[in-house]
């Protein structure tokens, strides 16, 4: 049984899901990934734990750091699109202060960059390899149930993936919801049955060499543009407060 994260992205960048129950540890794998978000089991908390492959959605209430609308947000936030390899994994420590029925278990993957296929005007270029906080497991009566996003990667050792990157402040990572799953030179137009995330929607599918032509051709935001000497999240933010100041 795979957890899958779901939510939708207001314009003030909210994510809203009823009924929800925040976990820590799925808000650092989430801020490992570029997205601030709180997220919680409500839609499966009371459910029995089963062995099969269904998903279950895990409904969330919290803030993204960037927006994850469309590729071009990809092109205006991140600072570049390349080739991953999944080489490491490892649990990391369950937040402090987790209620018992909250057993999150988050985890660190190690990635290694290989071929980039863009690059932001005046980006600098990602480390070879680093490490980043993703998607843990929830701990359930005999079961352990990985979490991951509905139509994303999960980054599961030995899987390459095309990753859109972005620096922050705490060093490189995911930008959020924008990873496909490689299958030899092409991504996967899927995962479990799910269409992929909208930032990515245009490149699933493709050959890489085709991946490489869309998002050269995508346009940014040129408000984003103006402010690229900032970290994505503080971009969009600049960018915003220009755009509402300028008025409809």
């Amino acid at each position: 049984m795979v957890i899958s994260f779901i939510g939708r992205r207001t314009r003030s960048g909210t994510v809203r899901r009823p009924g929800s129950v925040g976990l820590r540890g799925l808000r650092r794998a989430a801020c490992g990934s570029g997205v601030a978000a709180v997220v919680g089991l409500s839609a499966c908390g009371d459910e029995p734990a089963t062995n099969d492959s269904t998903p279950v959605e895990v409904y969330g209430a919290g803030s993204l750091a960037v927006p994850v609308e469309s590729l071009s947000d990809v092109v205006s936030y991140a600072d570049q699109v390349s080739v991953v390899e999944v080489v490491s994994e490892r649990d990391l420590s369950p937040p402090g202060g987790q209620n018992p029925e909250e057993d999150y278990v988050p985890r660190e993957v190690t990635v290694v960059v290989g071929e980039t296929l863009w690059r932001r005007p005046g980006a600098p270029a990602s480390d070879d390899r680093f490490s980043m906080v993703a998607f843990g497991s929830v701990e359930r009566p005999n079961e352990r149930a990985p979490v991951g996003v509905v139509g994303g990667a999960r980054l599961e050792v030995g899987e390459s993936c095309l990753m859109a990157l972005a620096q922050r402040k705490e060093g490189w990572g995911a930008y959020p919801m924008s990873t496909l799953e490689l299958d030899g030179d092409r991504t996967v137009d899927e995962v479990g049955g799910q269409a992929p995330p909208p930032t990515v929607a245009p490149l699933a599918g493709k050959s890489l060499d085709e991946v490489a032509d869309i998002v050269q051709a995508a346009k940014p935001d040129p408000l984003a543009v103006k402010y690229g000497d900032l970290p994505p999240a503080e971009r969009w933010q600049a960018a915003d407060r220009e755009r509402e100041s300028a008025g409809p």
